[in-house]
């Protein structure tokens, strides 16, 4: 994972192992991560996500440990709720790269941060650069259509509707759930909204 930011701790953090932590290194997170924040009963849950799957505390030794959520002071973890709120505002700037509308012709979108796999067959590294997308029949789409507003929504609709370009893998959860944080958030409002979105093109009569 490759940092996004760091955050000094206005008050130091006792690490199980007896450490203690001063900074918070703050990971760029991948979709999974993102919107894992969205699932728990409480609201400290939802961001305990976050915080253990994205953040590392930092100690003298440059050693980077665990942490979890609880353990934050509250101005500090406010300062991690001004991280996820900036990369969500930074995903909203961004001008999507994409050709074709994804009906009459497949929505070629590139992603912002290519994503290099592991091919199964060749052993070697393969890299995706863009995503293809096709607008579906509603009886082609009924698995998407059942885990609409679901966690699991987003891996769904990339296996309904994506398709890899240059590449013979097929689109899997996997794979869609390691894109970028902000390759997750443009697809979302650009592509999910012109595929399965209303565009108010009715009128009252």
């Amino acid at each position: 994972m490759l940092e996004y930011a760091r955050l000094d701790l206005l008050r130091e953090v006792k690490l199980a192992n007896g450490a203690d932590a001063h900074t918070l290194v703050v990971m760029r997170p991948t979709a999974k991560q993102f919107s894992d924040m969205v699932i728990g009963d409480t609201v400290l849950e939802r961001f305990d996500k976050f915080v253990s799957q994205c953040c590392k505390a930092l100690n003298g030794t440059g050693e980077l440990l665990d942490i979890r959520a609880a353990q934050l002071d509250g101005v500090d973890g406010g300062e991690v709720a001004d991280i996820i709120n900036e990369m969500r505002e930074q995903a909203e700037k961004i001008t999507a790269v994409e050709v074709g509308d994804g009906i009459n012709e497949p929505l070629v979108y590139t992603l912002i941060h290519p994503l290099k796999l592991a091919s199964a067959e060749s052993g070697e590294g393969e890299t995706v650069k863009q995503i293809s997308f096709q607008a579906r029949r509603l009886g082609e789409m009924s698995e998407y259509l059942d885990a609409a507003n679901e966690p699991n929504e987003f891996p769904v609709f990339m296996r309904t509707f994506g398709t890899l370009l240059g590449t013979k893998l097929p689109m899997t959860d996997g794979i869609a759930n390691a894109l970028d944080f902000e390759d997750y958030l443009v697809i979302r409002r650009v592509v999910m909204g012109k595929l399965v979105r209303s565009r108010k093109r009715w009128k009252k009569t």
